[in-house]
């Protein structure tokens, strides 16, 4: 019992573990995109994030910013809102 439990909660541990790598890399790659300007790819990639991990207001709060740049000021003052 306490085998299988241990198992569990490592798999648990790892499987997060990979979501988490994987939303920091969408992250990054949004990051990258906004610093080049591309706001609407940019914007792809942090709303990956908020898919993955709603409560990460740190994509939130870019995706508002980029959404911001390419005038959509409805959806950046959205995502501000949301990230607060």
């Amino acid at each position: 019992m306490l085998c299988a439990d241990f198992i569990r909660s490592l798999f648990l541990t790892l499987l997060l573990g990979m979501v988490a790598c994987s939303n920091h890399s969408n992250y990054e790659k949004g990051l990258k995109l906004y610093e080049q300007g591309n706001f609407e790819e940019a914007i792809s990639y942090f709303t990956k994030c908020v898919e993955k991990n709603p409560n990460d207001s740190w994509a939130i709060n870019n995706r508002g910013a980029a959404r911001e740049s390419i005038g959509d000021t409805i959806g950046a003052l959205s995502d501000y809102n949301l990230a607060i």
